[in-house]
C-alpha cells in the first residue's frame, strides 16, 4: 500500500474519535467518517427516545386513531394476526421517536455540512435547527388536521359505496406515519433551497426559471408518497408548489443581504 493511502486511511481514523474544526481540510475518506459519526449519534437518540415514547404508547396510538374516528365515526379498527398489535404498538413507538427527535437530527445534519459553510455562515445552525425543526412540525399538522380527514374520508366513503369497511390496524397507522413523515419531509423544501442559495450554490434566477420543472416534479413526488389517489396528490403537491414560490422570496432576499454585506465590506477597505 502505497504511503499517501495509509497516511489517508490514518487521517480518517483519527477523524472518528473527534471533531472536525472550523477551516480544517480534511480528506474524503474523513468526511465518510464524519458522516457515519453524524449518523450513528442519530440513531442513538432516536431510540433512546423510542424506548421513552413506548412507555405512552397509548397516547400516540390514540392521536393516531383520531383522524380516521373524526372521519368515518362508525369504523372500526382491527388486527389479523396475534402479535400484530405488538407490532405495530413497536411501530408508532419508532415514529414517535423519529419525530421528537427532529431537532436532534437537524442539529446533527447542520454539524456534517457546516464544515463547508464560510465563517460567517456558520453561526446560523440556531435558526437552521428552529427553522427546520418548525417547519417538519408544520408538514406533520398539516397532513394530520387536514389531509388525512380529507383522504380517509374519501378513500373510505369511496370504498364503502361497494364494500362494507374492515381496515387492519396496522395498514392504517402505516398509512398515517408514511403520509405525515413525508409532508415533513416536503415541507424543509424553502430551508432546503435557502440554504443552498445562501452557499450560493443556486440563485433566485435558476429557481424562476425552473417554475414549470418544478411543478412536474412537485406532481411526480406527490404521485410516489401519496396514495394512488387524485385529492391526496393534490393535497401534497399543491402546498409543495407554494413552498417553492416561497422558496424564490427566501433566496432573494438572502441575495440582497449578501450583496449589502459585500458592498458595506468593499466601502469599509
Amino acid at each position: 500500500m502505497k504511503m499517501a493511502e495509509k497516511e489517508q486511511i490514518s487521517n480518517a481514523q483519527e477523524y472518528k474519535v473527534r471533531r472536525i474544526k472550523e477551516d480544517e481540510k480534511i480528506p474524503f475518506t474523513a468526511h465518510l467518517a464524519e458522516l457515519r459519526y453524524r449518523i450513528i449519534a442519530s440513531v442513538i437518540v432516536v431510540m433512546l427516545m423510542f424506548c421513552a415514547c413506548y412507555y405512552f404508547i397509548d397516547i400516540f396510538i390514540h392521536i393516531l386513531e383520531r383522524p380516521v374516528k373524526s372521519a368515518v365515526p362508525d369504523l372500526k379498527l382491527t388486527f389479523l394476526a396475534p402479535a400484530e398489535g405488538f407490532f405495530v404498538s413497536m411501530k408508532v413507538a419508532f415514529f414517535s421517536g423519529v419525530v421528537v427527535s427532529w431537532p436532534v437530527i437537524i442539529y446533527q445534519a447542520w454539524m456534517f455540512i457546516s464544515p463547508g459553510l464560510k465563517k460567517n455562515e456558520r453561526k446560523y445552525v440556531f435558526p437552521f435547527v428552529i427553522f427546520g425543526t418548525l417547519l417538519f412540525f408544520i408538514g406533520i399538522s398539516f397532513c394530520y388536521f387536514i389531509i388525512l380527514p380529507l383522504g380517509l374520508k374519501f378513500l373510505i366513503g369511496f370504498g364503502q359505496t361497494y364494500w362494507l369497511a374492515n381496515i387492519a390496524v396496522d395498514y392504517y397507522l402505516s398509512f398515517c406515519m408514511k403520509l405525515s413523515l413525508a409532508f415533513g419531509f416536503v415541507f424543509e423544501l424553502p430551508l432546503v433551497l435557502a440554504l443552498l442559495g445562501k452557499m450560493e450554490i443556486i440563485t433566485s434566477k435558476q429557481l424562476r426559471e425552473g417554475r414549470r420543472y418544478a411543478v412536474v416534479v412537485a406532481f411526480i413526488i406527490a404521485a410516489i408518497l401519496t396514495p394512488p389517489d387524485v385529492v391526496s396528490q393534490c393535497l401534497m403537491a399543491i402546498p409543495l408548489v407554494i413552498l417553492y414560490e416561497l422558496s424564490i422570496y427566501v433566496v432573494r432576499a438572502i441575495e440582497r443581504k449578501n450583496a449589502e454585506t459585500e458592498t458595506a465590506a468593499e466601502e469599509t477597505t
